[in-house]
């Protein structure tokens, strides 16, 4: 998929049943429905018209071959899932729900990517390329709610169209951050918005390895991503030994005021 319109767009929902039920009961809209625009977050409404709006990301190719099986959706649409999981996940009925495949069970939501991943407590299941609809295994991991944020697109209230981007009106320059466990990361101010979005991609990568949503993803090749990994590594072991320093330090200080106090 090479054209800019929104039913390329890695937010958006349409087929061509959609088109066809709406000539037929007017049930569903023409045009594709998005679940990411900036007039209605968080909503699956109707694309209005004027094109792409800022929140665009090109929709990834779809997984092929005889191991991928599709699955119809009650509303139009389909969902993607591999061969072995196809039989007994096509006995249900699934609707979407907020972009993902789901289905109500005595009163209880189930989305169908939990159920074929089954994640320990206290863990979500990510999808690595974005694409709600692929629920391929490959595409599925298990992971904590602070990876999965790491992988999410950037801010609907954000100024710029990228992710991890903010603007300074005072000197007029852009920089990157990214936060990982309460600690800011920056990198120094840029006159250039794109400049400074492939700047956060590689502080991402860096930060936080496999999870980082990229603004380029085009541009980071395995051996890049590799050497990337290498010092996140490096990154990691620093801010340990520094966190480790620190308690010395107050362990120390709460020695020495214990010696200091009077008895009572």
């Amino acid at each position: 998929m090479t054209d800019r319109w929104c039913a390329n767009c890695l937010y958006a929902y349409w087929s061509k049943n959609m088109k066809r039920n709406a000539g037929r009961d007017n049930c569903f809209p023409v045009g594709p429905v998005c679940s990411n625009h900036p007039d209605s977050p968080g909503e699956l409404c109707e694309v209005p018209a004027g094109g792409i709006c800022r929140n665009y990301r090109p929709r990834p190719p779809d997984p092929s071959g005889e191991t991928v099986r599709r699955i119809c959706m009650a509303h139009g649409g389909f969902v993607l899932v591999d061969a072995a999981d196809y039989e007994w996940l096509s006995r249900h009925t699934w609707t979407v729900h907020s972009g993902y495949a789901a289905r109500y069970e005595k009163g209880k939501l189930i989305f169908m990517h939990r159920e074929i991943m089954n994640p320990p407590p206290g863990m979500v299941v990510d999808h690595i390329d974005g694409n709600k609809p692929n629920n391929c295994r490959s595409n599925l991991r298990n992971c904590t709610r602070q990876e999965n944020l790491q992988n999410r697109p950037k801010r609907l209230d954000s100024a710029s169209r990228f992710k991890g981007i903010y603007y300074e009106k005072r000197p007029g320059k852009w920089h990157a951050r990214a936060d990982l466990d309460g600690e800011q990361f920056r990198t120094g101010l840029m006159d250039d918005e794109v400049q400074a979005a492939r700047a956060y991609d590689r502080l991402a990568v860096e930060l936080f390895g496999a999870f980082a949503y990229l603004n380029f993803p085009e541009d980071w090749t395995p051996e890049r991503r590799s050497e990337a990994f290498a010092k996140k590594e490096t990154i990691h072991a620093l801010r340990q030994a520094k966190a480790e320093k620190a308690q010395r330090r107050e362990a120390k200080r709460q020695e020495q005021a214990g010696r200091r106090t009077p008895e009572q």
